[in-house]
């Protein structure tokens, strides 16, 4: 594997750039791998090279201005060149004129490229695949990225943000990458973050589950840390089964924040019977959605709304859910009814509420990660394990309708 530190003292001197350069080309004549080559000569001009330089980027401009015309290499601190949305001039990206980043004060797991520039060519990124090494060498598979990406999800879902009427909640509308998937949540008032708090309603319930889910549904890697979630096609909206595996999925994920603290909690998908309350809930608005007992929203009076809003199916009856949101309910059932069970409870807890009763905080107000309630554990794994195999079944969908490029 390819020593990051050594990379950069030799990147950061345009001599050595140009030996490096002039070294692979030399022995790329004789059939070696590139990998190879480049290992062979950064060990070689290493040794001499004890000096801790960190890359910045001045310094990488000054060093290809110095260089003739050629192909040059170049390393960036993270691989994003076509993914960025926040400037629309990423998609007038050329592999001529790339992107310099430095590799001072970086914290974080993302990876770091090692590219072959031609200068000479001024041609638009459209897509890139790089090949991926893990930390001891390993090529472990492909990685794509593009430069003419569509619009961000946070566009997309910003058609159906009401904030006119009354909702059950706020959702976090943070960067649309997976770095920042962690501020990501729901609760009943907004949060202190400055990005936008989307109002969810009886009326946008399932959009708003959607947005949530598939950004959730995949695990952040250290390889999909800079990914952008993007403007879905239309295949989502006649895809009931999705929309509904994404509500199950919504209600009961760690990131739903909902606590009847805050105020009323809407979210509690089952009845009082089914979970032997010993008192009527506040509010059974989400065990009423999911029996049918919601109306199709009305078309917003705003007229760039009546122009734009797409047209979307709406359930008429109770809404049926796959056999792997079927499970997730059921687990969840299950938790609630050990949870009604205990002494001191409040009647109108949320999943979020029902952790922190077992698993309570620690001494800087941080909730514990486990519990040591036995049978609690045991019924939260199992809602895990759940919510896993729900989660796998929703992420193909994302790929189809567009939320994502692979």
């Amino acid at each position: 594997m390819i020593d990051l530190i050594n990379l950069t003292k030799i990147l950061g001197n345009s001599e050595k750039i140009q030996d490096v350069l002039s070294r692979i080309n030399k022995n790329s004549q004789n059939g070696e791998s590139f990998e190879k080559i480049l290992q062979r000569v950064i060990e070689e001009l290493s040794k001499s090279e004890v000096e801790s330089n960190p890359i910045n980027e001045s310094s990488i401009q000054k060093s290809t201005n110095e260089l003739p015309r050629q192909d040059v290499k170049r390393s960036e601190e993270t691989l994003k060149n076509g993914d960025g949305l926040s400037e629309r001039k990423v998609k007038e990206i050329t592999a001529g004129d790339g992107i310099e980043r430095g590799l001072d004060n970086v914290k974080g797991e993302f990876p770091i490229g090692f590219t072959i520039w031609n200068l000479n060519k001024k041609v638009k990124i459209k897509q890139i695949t790089c090949d991926v090494y893990d930390r001891n060498g390993e090529y472990i598979g492909e990685k794509n990225f593009y430069g003419n990406l569509p619009d961000s999800i946070n566009k997309w879902i910003k058609l159906f943000d009401d904030k006119n009427h009354n909702g059950i909640g706020y959702m976090g509308n943070p960067s649309p990458d997976f770095q920042h998937n962690s501020q990501l949540y729901i609760s009943i008032n907004k949060g202190i973050e400055h990005f936008n708090f989307w109002n969810f309603t009886q009326e946008n319930i399932f959009q708003g589950c959607i947005y949530f889910a598939v950004r959730h549904c995949i695990e952040a890697t250290w390889i999909n840390d800079r990914d952008q979630f993007l403007y879905p096609n239309d295949g989502w909206k006649l895809d009931t089964e999705f929309k509904n595996d994404c509500l199950a999925f919504t209600i009961f994920h760690g990131q739903n924040k909902i606590s009847c603290k805050d105020g009323t909690n809407y979210w509690i998908p089952f009845t009082e019977k089914e979970v032997d309350a010993r008192e009527k809930f506040d509010s059974n608005f989400m065990s009423n959605f999911i029996k049918g007992k919601q109306n199709p929203p009305k078309k917003s009076t705003f007229m760039i709304n009546l122009v734009f809003e797409p047209e979307i199916s709406y359930e008429t009856g109770p809404l049926k859910f796959s056999p792997e949101a079927q499970a997730v309910f059921d687990a969840g059932r299950e938790l609630w009814k050990y949870y009604h069970q205990q002494p001191n409870v409040n009647v109108n807890a949320s999943l979020y509420d029902i952790k922190e009763y077992f698993q309570g905080r620690n001494e800087k107000g941080k909730m514990n990660s486990k519990s040591n309630d036995e049978k609690y554990m045991k019924l939260l794994n199992n809602l895990k394990d759940k919510l896993q195999i729900l989660a796998e079944k929703i992420e193909p969908k994302v790929y189809e309708y567009g939320f994502l490029k692979k």
